[in-house]
């Protein structure tokens, strides 16, 4: 149903991969149809290469409905605790790679449990990415979600939200957009977590991301009780976070009582290390 057929030497390989089998790969001949990019794949309309006989596969039942392949793909490998699936163009065909094996039933009955705490959240795959993310990073923030799971801002934040109201995931503090899972949740999944814990410097630098969420700026003070920290505490931690990672920048005077800090343009990327292996 998807192969270009004017590729007439063509032929659909497909690779069972293990002993038993644990890897599912299947190339395809034809790249992407037109107006089809492999990074938005979960974004984009279904546009069937072949329609009439896509058309007709389905009427023979051997076809679901149109539009929801690759979103299936995706919910079912990460309700198992699979990768999710690998789809490129290679060599003028399409691969697609589906890594499997062992299925955590822990992690299956995790999402099945979203059904029944959030129905609005059932079989979304933008939900299951931010869940399976949060198993291998400790923060995440609209931004990142937006970006792997092929939405907007405002779809992105909307479902962390709705994650919170069900009591998967929390604000590491009131009001701001940087989301952790929730207690719960974590204690349900630490099998799963795959995040070494964070520097002393990465939770503070977390904390002080999320209170500038609510507010335009930050002082010393302001850091210090954030952060349960003295004053020379306080200041040595700016002084990282300004000169040493270039995360934030003094607001109007850069010395002297007073300044206010706010974040600088490149605190989108902040330069720390990796917390996922």
């Amino acid at each position: 149903m998807h192969r270009d057929y004017r590729q007439v030497r063509g032929r659909i390989i497909v690779h069972a991969i293990g002993e038993p089998a644990t890897t599912l790969k299947v190339r395809s001949p034809g790249g992407f149809p037109p107006g089809v990019q492999p990074d938005r794949l979960l974004a984009t309309p279904s546009k069937p290469r072949n329609p009439t006989l896509a058309h007709a596969l389905h009427l023979l039942g051997f076809a679901e409905r149109e539009g929801i392949g690759i979103d299936t793909m995706y919910l079912d490998m990460l309700r198992d605790g699979h990768a999710e699936p690998t789809i490129v163009e290679d060599g003028g065909d399409v691969l697609c790679i589906l890594s499997g094996g062992q299925v955590d039933l822990e992690m299956r009955t995790f999402f099945d449990g979203i059904a029944r705490t959030a129905p609005g959240l059932e079989g979304n795959v933008r939900a299951y990415l931010a869940v399976s993310r949060l198993c291998k990073t400790v923060i995440l923030r609209p931004m990142e979600l937006a970006e792997i799971a092929q939405c907007t801002y405002e779809e992105a934040r909307d479902i962390l939200d709705r994650l919170s109201s069900a009591g998967i995931t929390e604000r590491l503090l009131d009001r701001s957009w940087s989301f952790r899972m929730a207690k719960p949740a974590r204690e349900r999944l630490r099998h799963r977590l795959a995040y070494t814990p964070h520097t002393v410097f990465e939770d503070r630098w977390e904390m002080v991301r999320a209170y500038l969420d609510s507010h335009g700026d930050i002082s010393r003070e302001e850091v210090a009780g954030l952060l349960n920290l003295s004053q020379n505490q306080a200041l040595r931690t700016l002084s990282e976070l300004v000169n040493g990672r270039g995360l934030l920048s003094p607001v109007g005077k850069a010395r002297g009582r007073g300044v206010r800090y706010r974040l600088s343009a490149t605190a989108g990327s902040p330069k720390l290390k990796s917390t996922s292996r």
